[in-house]
């Protein structure tokens, strides 16, 4: 099972603006920590597997 996020439940647990949210979930994929992929007009992002975290 995969933990998945999407940005808007981030803005909202946060408090803050939607473009902040993504820039942070952007900022996990670019680390490989998490990957992401396009539902419908949303991004949904996951937790990338434990194992591959250096």
């Amino acid at each position: 099972m995969r933990f998945c996020l999407y940005v808007t439940d981030i803005k909202d647990s946060l408090g803050c603006a939607y473009n902040t949210a993504a820039t942070v979930l952007n900022g996990l994929v670019d680390l490989k920590l998490f990957s992401k992929q396009k539902t419908g007009n949303e991004w949904i992002y996951s937790i990338a597997d434990l194992k591959s975290w250096q």
